[in-house]
């Protein structure tokens, strides 16, 4: 007599079935959860080809923000020299200003404020000024009093080895205009004032006669030079570039 084959109960059958189907949900949910995007946007390391796999960024200071006045600083301008950032921060209306120097090691931030704090004077885009001489490196904060178009300027330098300091000095130009250059050849840049040489009325607006001082980064006089009657005719105008030889006892 031929075996006859035995029959699976249906119920077993479908039970069967049934942990299959489970089993493969089983793998996608795990598989589905590997690839899911981090809380943070991107896609866990794990997921990520090796040639993407990114150091972690550097934290953000944990100290307080820096404040001009009774707001928080903006930057207003900003310079780079030999590697430095230096940077002009200023409140909302220009008039409480701080310049900060990025400069490594281990104290990274060096911050001073501007003379215009003191002198009443607004700082804008434009007013920061840096050059490296070869001894000294320098920068020149100018900010406005009033609308004449006068400024005056603050400097800051750098000696070797040492960190940024602010000079105690201030930097006056009736016309607006101040410049860094090392016009002594000693390898520290002075700085250069365009100014009136009219006498007495005090309208210097409508004056006509020009000279170009020289300023040591100590405050004192290098020299001026000849009075001319146009400003084109100053040396290298717009890019002052006197010489110490066209100098002269201001």
């Amino acid at each position: 007599m031929a075996e006859q084959t035995a029959r699976v109960p249906r119920a077993v059958k479908v039970a069967m079935w049934l942990s299959a189907v489970l089993t493969v949900a089983a793998l996608l949910g795990s598989a589905v959860l590997r690839e899911a995007p981090t809380a943070s946007g991107g896609v866990s390391g794990s997921a990520l080809p090796s040639t993407e796999l990114r150091a972690p960024a550097s934290s953000a200071p944990t100290g307080p923000a820096l404040r001009c006045g009774s707001g928080p600083c903006v930057e207003v301008d900003s310079a780079t020299l030999d590697g430095v950032k230096v940077e002009l921060l200023a409140d909302s209306a220009g008039g409480f200003s701080r310049v900060r120097f990025n400069e490594g090691g281990d104290s990274p931030l060096n911050v001073h404020e501007t003379l215009a704090i003191s002198l009443g004077g607004r700082v804008q885009k434009g007013s920061l000024t840096c050059v490296a001489a070869s001894k000294y490196q320098a920068c020149l904060v100018t900010f406005a009093q009033s609308d004449d178009g006068s400024r005056m300027g603050t400097l800051y330098e750098k000696p070797p080895g040492r960190p940024w300091v602010r000079v105690e000095a201030s930097y006056p130009s009736d016309l607006g205009v101040l410049q860094l250059r090392d016009v002594n050849n000693d390898g520290i840049p002075e700085v250069l004032s365009v100014e009136t040489a009219c006498d007495g009325n005090g309208n210097f607006q409508g004056c006509k006669r020009f000279v170009l001082r020289v300023f040591n980064h100590d405050g004192s006089f290098v020299g001026c030079t000849a009075v001319v009657n146009r400003k084109e005719l100053l040396p290298g105008w717009p890019n002052l570039a006197p010489t110490k030889q066209q100098l002269r006892e201001c």
